[in-house]
């Protein structure tokens, strides 16, 4: 099977004691991953043993740092070459996984265009240099201007708790002072991500609830303006995926190492390994990378360690290196630009169609990640916004670009659920048409680029609208079967027929219980070379004020009498 292409079937968990060494191996692993009893296909893929039909990766092949590159048979044919690898990874706080760590910096900072000079630091940042005593230090009173930012889970707290390890006004004096505090005072996440930074010989280290004072608002806001650039000026930003909270650690592995040796009769030569690299589930699927803060932590980072409960993974520029040894990299999509340095760089020759993709693809994956504090939605991508807005160039306000103003304004429910309002108690609330108004992931309505022709009576002005309002014409609602939101819009026959048609739809954000006769319509796109327009639902709410209460579809000439000179709020 290893050298021959030829696949085996296993029965998961059923390995005989006549069995050899690999087949027990190949069981042991599948009865793990399935359930026992069932006959399963194997076969190698790459430097990867897979299982059919799915293609899931269940053991890896690769030649150990000892083996020469050619058997003494003679050498192995170009397809039979191996990776070199470690048949078992170093195990959690060894020099030799800090080392590769290092190694991976070493690198990445030889590529000019990831390592640009950054001239921001912090407020305040945790000085690690002596290891007995922490300190909270002035980011203008520094001289190695090199900084590592930990991006972590909070984990569950009340709506007001603050834990004990957080700086506060009672603290900060002291955490200022000479005799600073104890690395025992930190939770076990904090004292991983310092223990990092003093195997690095990085000096200083910014975490959110040590180095932004809690529990006051003035400081938080000041502080969260910023966290655009704390992100995108550190030097190395550390996540610590695999931790559920701050009390979890994140150097442990949660699985152990295993694997068998193997050697042909033609000398060819192999390590057959458990521990296989799974980006895709350890970070991107992981607790840490659904919250709303983290996206932006992500992006804004010049490079990234992923602590994951396996493996580590370093994420640099167009390519992502497995603690395996493994190198993964990006040719194109939505990760290409997510893994620019120089976020959003890329954007700038990206075309249309792939801005407007990316962007869509962008707003969508937000809105469905979670925040402690709802009304945090419109602060904690603000600094990414600001930054796709500057490099389009386009106005920009509340999750909406001026350049694409039909593509980002036609949004809905995703799933056409029920959207629920935010209460914002700040005067920086979100207008009715910005979907930051509203908790639940959205979805965007239209097709691929070139397929919407956009309507010029929309100005995007600040956090207004200035748009022509519609009146329906001769138009019902009538309910769609297993969506309490949807509404489909019925308007008489051209013929003789007396039963009303279909002429559109829409789908409101809230509430369910509307009315056509007092609501108006915003044409925002048509279909290209159709009937058919898309639109926002709006009602009003004052003189020549209206708000925006759904989004749906309309044939053109069933909307009349325009209202000129309108402002969405």
């Amino acid at each position: 099977m290893l050298f021959s292409g030829q696949s085996i079937h296993f029965t998961a968990g059923h390995a005989g004691q006549e069995s050899c060494q690999l087949c027990q191996f190949i069981s042991e692993t599948l009865e793990a991953e399935t359930n026992t009893g069932r006959s399963i296909e194997v076969h190698r893929a790459g430097v990867c043993l897979v299982r059919k039909p799915d293609g899931h990766r269940l053991l890896r092949l690769c030649a150990g740092l000892e083996l020469p590159k050619e058997p003494a048979g003679g050498p192995l044919a170009r397809s039979e070459e191996l990776p070199i690898s470690f048949p078992d990874l170093p195990p959690p706080e060894d020099i030799l996984r800090f080392d590769l760590l290092q190694a991976w910096l070493d690198q990445c900072c030889c590529e000019p265009f990831h390592d640009t000079p950054r001239n921001y630091l912090p407020t305040r940042l945790l000085d690690v240099s002596n290891p007995n005593v922490l300190r909270l230090i002035p980011g203008e009173k520094i001289g190695d201007k090199r900084y590592i930012v930990l991006s972590h889970c909070w984990g569950k707290l009340g709506p007001e708790e603050v834990p004990p390890y957080c700086t506060t006004r009672h603290n900060i004096c002291v955490r200022e002072g000479e005799s600073g505090f104890a690395d025992a005072d930190l939770p076990l996440t904090f004292l991983d991500a310092v223990k990092v930074a003093r195997a690095l010989s990085i000096r200083y280290l910014w975490i959110d609830s040590l180095c932004i004072i809690q529990q006051d608002p003035e400081d938080w806001q000041r502080e969260a303006m910023c966290m655009e650039q704390v992100y995108s000026s550190a030097y190395l930003t550390i996540a610590a995926t695999s931790a559920t909270n701050s009390e979890s650690g994140f150097l442990k592995r949660n699985a152990s190492s295993k694997h068998v040796y193997i050697q042909d009769d033609l000398g060819r030569r192999a390590y057959i390994c458990n521990t296989v690299a799974d980006f895709d589930h350890e970070v991107e699927k992981a607790q840490l990378n659904t919250r709303a803060w983290v996206l932006q932590e992500r992006m804004l980072s010049r490079r990234t360690i992923h602590f994951g409960s396996h493996q580590m993974y370093f994420e640099c520029g167009e390519a992502v290196y497995c603690e395996d040894l493994t190198r993964m990299t990006c040719l194109g999509g939505e990760k290409y630009f997510k893994l620019d340095p120089e976020f959003p760089n890329r954007l700038r020759s990206s075309g249309f169609g792939d801005t407007i993709h990316f962007l869509q693809s962008f707003l969508a994956d937000y809105s469905k990640r979670g925040h402690t504090k709802p009304t945090d939605r419109a602060i904690a991508v603000s600094g990414l916004a600001a930054r796709i807005s500057s490099v389009l160039p386009s106005a920009q306000s509340y999750g909406v670009f001026g350049l694409f103003l039909h593509r980002t304004l036609l949004w809905g429910g995703a799933g056409q659920q029920r959207m629920e309002k935010i209460e914002y108690t700040s005067s920086h609330k979100p207008p009715s048409w910005s979907w930051m108004a509203y908790k639940g992931g959205i979805q965007f309505l239209g097709g691929e680029f070139g397929e919407l022709d956009l309507f010029l009576d929309l100005q995007l002005k600040g956090s207004t609208l200035n748009a022509v309002v519609w009146k329906f014409r001769d138009c019902n609602l009538q309910e769609v079967s297993g969506t309490p939101l949807k509404r489909q819009i019925l308007a008489p026959s051209a013929g003789e027929r007396e039963e009303p048609e279909e002429r559109g739809w829409v789908m409101y954000d809230v509430e369910d219980d509307n009315n056509l006769g007092l609501e108006r319509a915003v044409i925002v796109a048509r279909k290209y070379c159709g009937k058919r327009c898309y639109m926002l639902v709006v009602k009003q709410v004052g003189r020549s004020k209206y708000e925006r209460v759904g989004v749906g579809e309309i044939e053109w000439e069933w909307v009349w009498q325009k209202q000129t000179d309108v402002v969405l709020v």
